[in-house]
């Protein structure tokens, strides 16, 4: 897996992504996007796809269809490459199962609950973005200077 400057964002999610991306580009985050609608899917891409980019930024739907994003979230954390990847997953609201907290202990980096308020969710994921993708220095970037 390569690191390159304009690494895509990896987003994972079974729903309609294009949200994702108006958010972003509205707020001056405008990435490449590559979208998985499951982790079978997501998996072949980040570990069967010859001379992909590693992403600067995955975002993680736990609801995935076929398998749980936990899954993924471990083979993401157990790779050397790709274990810097920053993952911010969007786990159920209520979260009664603890899978959030079991995120955490896995790696993730961060993790949000679903709003049911699609402006709350729009406001949380262009903040959640903008700290990944501005603030944080990533992996691409700490190897490029």
């Amino acid at each position: 897996m390569k690191l390159r400057p304009d690494a895509p964002l990896l987003v994972v999610q079974h729903h309609d992504y294009e949200d994702i991306i108006r958010t972003l580009g509205a707020k001056g985050l405008g990435r490449r996007v590559i979208h998985c609608t499951n982790v079978a899917e997501a998996k072949r891409y980040l570990f069967d796809t010859p001379d992909a980019a590693m992403p600067a930024m995955v975002l993680l739907d736990l609801s995935c269809p076929e398998h749980n994003g936990t899954e993924l979230l471990a083979a993401l954390k157990g790779d050397q490459d790709l274990r810097v990847t920053p993952v911010v997953v969007f786990g159920p609201k209520g979260d009664r199962d603890g899978e959030l907290a079991r995120c955490y202990e896995m790696g993730a980096n961060a993790c949000m609950q679903k709003a049911e308020d699609s402006d709350a969710y729009r406001d949380a994921l262009a903040t959640l973005a903008s700290y990944w993708l501005k603030t944080a220095v990533l992996p691409i970037t700490a190897l490029s200077v």
